[in-house]
């Protein structure tokens, strides 16, 4: 078959699958907003359901507080053979009892709504992670397709199209990683930000200037925390400072990092890392901002130390923690389970510079992550 006849026949296959694709986004999409609206009114429902069990709580005690009163009172009504006093005191007790076990009634059934809301939200939110990684995946595709024959062409050996369907994976992933940890961050910090905005509005109405000012010293760190977050966030997508050098983009790393986290970070660097390639400098500072969130985040570490050699041949750098380490194989294994990719990618970013990369840990005993790469690799 002449060339021209299979790539006209090729493009056509890729113009529908491309199609097909393009329809799979859109349908998922679809799906994965209809499947956010019911996750936010049910959390909606949540904090309504988790509200009305502690106003209820509260309005139970009162009545039980009440009810103890009235017993004291029938008791004394008794003593003094005061009849009236003593129907009285027994009409009171016998409202306040079942007013009580009318609150109790009603707690029971929200405690029994609020549980069956929050495994419902579960549910939920596990559809949206598998979405996700369908989305993921779906996304991928369409990047390889979009890639028109004619380009593809120009790729020459396998090795590029492995880097190219590598580097798109790591997109990807990073993508799908922040959505995550948006999610599970700041967005839950400002719903719960909404939250106490709405018991300081509260409070105030009922004259409770006391709890408002609680509330309103609760609502500023956590929209500080918030606040900490997007800018880590902001840093994952545009790191500051790494266009210029790998030198620069890790001391800025290690300054907003010690800032957000309280965390001591040493960088220190020898040789000239301002000659990189921009491919490989990039690939670098991936690696050392994960092994460096890692340490934080699931290593509780103090203190940090990013060590750094740069040769005419080889770049080799550490990332050295005081953590609380962890077993290397075991979380290797959690980790596929989970579906997480921070030591996976790690470790392929090393391989896709053509270097080595090592992780040495162990429970109790911090953690040191190792990588050599050659610098004409890439």
């Amino acid at each position: 078959m002449p060339q021209d006849v299979w790539n006209s026949e090729l493009q056509d296959v890729l113009d529908k699958a491309s199609v097909s694709l393009n329809y799979s986004i859109d349908h998922v999409v679809e799906i994965r907003a209809e499947v956010r609206r019911g996750v936010e009114d049910l959390e909606k429902e949540l904090e309504t359901l988790k509200l009305e069990v502690v106003e209820v709580i509260e309005a139970n005690d009162s009545v039980g507080i009440a009810y103890r009163k009235a017993r004291v009172n029938l008791a004394q009504a008794a003593e003094r053979q005061d009849n009236a006093a003593q129907a009285k005191a027994y009409e009171e007790a016998e409202h306040y009892m079942k007013l009580k076990g009318s609150f109790e009634e009603r707690e029971r059934n929200l405690r029994r709504r609020r549980d069956e809301v929050e495994r419902e939200r579960v549910r939920l939110e596990r559809i949206l992670t598998r979405s996700e990684e369908t989305m993921s995946k779906l996304r991928l595709a369409m990047e390889i397709l979009k890639n028109r024959l004619e380009d593809m062409n120009q790729l020459g050996t396998e090795r590029d199209y492995k880097m190219v369907a590598l580097a798109l994976r790591f997109a990807e992933q990073e993508n799908l990683r922040l959505a995550r940890d948006i999610h599970d961050g700041p967005a839950q910090q400002c719903s719960g930000a909404i939250l106490l905005l709405d018991h300081m509005q509260k409070n105030l109405q009922l004259g409770r200037g006391e709890q408002a000012f609680q509330e309103a010293d609760r609502l500023r760190e956590q929209l500080k925390d918030a606040l900490g977050e997007f800018r880590t966030f902001l840093l994952r997508l545009k790191p500051v400072g790494l266009d210029l050098s790998l030198e620069k983009g890790l001391s800025r790393l290690a300054e907003t990092l010690k800032e957000r986290y309280g965390v001591e970070i040493a960088v220190t660097l020898q040789g000239r890392p301002d000659s990189l390639p921009s491919m490989l400098r990039v690939n670098l500072y991936r690696i050392v901002q994960e092994a460096t969130m890692n340490a934080i985040r699931h290593g509780r570490a103090r203190k940090v130390q990013i060590l750094g050699s740069f040769g005419a041949e080889t770049v080799s750098l550490k990332v050295v923690d005081d953590g609380i380490g962890f077993d290397v194989h075991a979380e290797h294994v959690k980790a596929q389970e989970r579906g997480s990719y921070g030591l996976t990618n790690m470790e392929e970013r090393a391989r896709f510079a053509g270097g080595s990369f090592r992780i040495e840990s162990a429970p109790g005993r911090g953690t040191i992550v190792s990588l050599s790469v050659p610098v004409g690799e890439v």
